[in-house]
């Protein structure tokens, strides 16, 4: 059986696209999160903007903690899905790439290598590497101008 996302809007209570905050929006966003959805989808059932509802997050804590909430409800419907999608033999492809959206800091393929390295050296340590070098290179490739100091590079 194919992958079917299914949006059930019905069983969320809608609150009204209106200006002002209320706290409906705490346990409505949960809920919808719940079925798997995200916090701009979420903006556009309500008729809200997604800039306007990050907005009352930063002035309500406790929408701000709904949000969060509402963010692992969607994580934990998509890791279903993805179990269900594996156990079933279905593609896991778009579960997957929802949890990367999702939560980042679990699901992601970046491998970072932090590697603390302190290197000093002296300005005479530089001039004598460069002048190996040079020395070297006016040896393979001499200039005919008789001035050592010139090279074709």
């Amino acid at each position: 059986m194919p992958f079917k996302l299914h949006f059930d809007v019905n069983s969320v209570a809608k609150p009204r696209a209106v200006r002002v905050y209320s706290a409906v929006h705490c346990d409505s966003v949960i809920s919808y999160m719940k079925q798997g959805h995200t916090v701009t989808a979420y903006c556009g059932v309500a008729g809200i903007s997604r800039k306007l509802f990050d907005e009352w997050a930063l002035e309500h804590p406790e929408l701000a903690e709904a949000i969060e909430r509402g963010r692992a409800a969607a994580v934990l419907y998509w890791e279903k899905e993805q179990a269900s999608a594996l156990r079933d033999g279905r593609s896991a492809v778009v579960a997957t790439f929802a949890l990367k959206n999702l939560a980042p800091t679990e699901w992601r393929e970046k491998v970072e290598i932090n590697t603390h390295l302190h290197i000093t050296t002296s300005q005479a340590e530089l001039v004598d590497a460069i002048d190996r070098k040079f020395n070297k290179l006016i040896e393979h490739d001499p200039v005919e101008s008789g001035d050592p100091r010139k090279t074709r590079h």
